[in-house]
């Protein structure tokens, strides 16, 4: 048993004087940004209100799921609704 204990000793603190390793990951924040400057649709509009701001979707997918989802593709950002009312909207990377 002393043996066991002086050997798991020895293992933790030839392990604690190890250096610690680790990757550095960098983000360039800002650098994949989309090209639109324009305002995007705000929460709790309805998609009549997004239609007649901002025009016909490039592409209209959905329903999924229960509430249902719905996502409308614009060229320089995507609309996410519930039902029929804006959830969010996220800019297009480049």
């Amino acid at each position: 048993m002393n043996k066991t204990l002086l050997a798991i000793a020895t293992l933790f603190s030839l392990s604690a004087s190890l250096p610690a390793m680790a990757d550095t990951l960098r983000v360039a924040v800002g650098e994949k940004t989309s090209n639109y400057t324009g305002s995007l649709p705000l929460r709790g509009q309805t998609k009549d209100q997004v239609e007649s701001q901002y025009g016909p979707a490039n592409s209209t997918h959905g329903p999924s799921g229960n509430p249902p989802i719905y996502y409308w593709e614009y060229a320089g950002f995507t609309v996410y609704f519930e039902s029929e009312y804006v959830i969010h909207a996220v800019l297009k990377s480049r």
